[in-house]
């Protein structure tokens, strides 16, 4: 497994990491092997949310052009709060 070697931290954030390593019964390079891997995993999720959704509105009016009201009402299962009365 190929090393990553971290230049320019404070010597106060290396503090921390060792603080935060020995509460958790790890040793520094784990805690910060961990925290890395929880922060991309944390990117990748939000990445993932926002992607472009699959439908815009245009294509959601096209929809309903090709329904009546009463059979969106029914497919939606009645009338509701949104729905025009």
């Amino acid at each position: 497994m190929p090393d990553i070697l971290i230049r320019g931290l404070s010597k106060e954030a290396i503090e921390e990491f060792t603080s935060e390593a020995e509460k958790l019964g790890l040793s520094r390079n784990e805690y910060v092997k961990r925290r890395l891997l929880r922060e991309l995993r944390a990117d990748v999720v939000y990445a993932e949310h926002r992607v472009a959704p699959r439908w815009s509105w245009d294509d959601l009016r096209e929809l309903t052009d090709d329904f009546s009201h009463e059979e969106i009402e029914e497919m939606v299962g009645g009338k509701g709060p949104y729905m025009d009365h």
